[in-house]
């Protein structure tokens, strides 16, 4: 028997490309007011929100994520601004809207 093009793969971050990580990686609602979910993540994370001149607004770093983390934007003024995620070597980046 021969066996060829097995790919075994993991759900975790450490196994996935960027591509594949920020695809898994979601935040919602976009807009928001006061505070964002991001899903997709677990064990450990550092989550950025950077606004659009590259200032990094807030860092935090959640450990034993599970589910859904929640992200406090209450202070940040009305405008666009990025969310950076890193997890295990893995990046993903999302946009979304402060609104009021």
């Amino acid at each position: 028997m021969f066996i060829d093009n097995v790919k075994i793969s993991s759900l975790t971050p450490a196994g996935l490309t960027d591509n594949q990580f920020n695809e898994m990686v979601s935040v919602y609602p976009n807009p928001s007011s006061d505070r964002l979910f991001v899903k997709g993540l677990a064990s450990t994370a550092n989550v950025q929100v950077i606004d659009m001149l590259g200032n990094i607004m807030s860092s935090n770093e959640y450990h034993n994520i599970n589910g859904d983390v929640e992200v406090n934007i209450n202070s940040l003024a009305k405008g666009s601004y990025i969310i950076k995620i890193s997890q295990e070597g893995k990046f993903a980046a999302k946009s979304f809207i402060k609104a009021d």
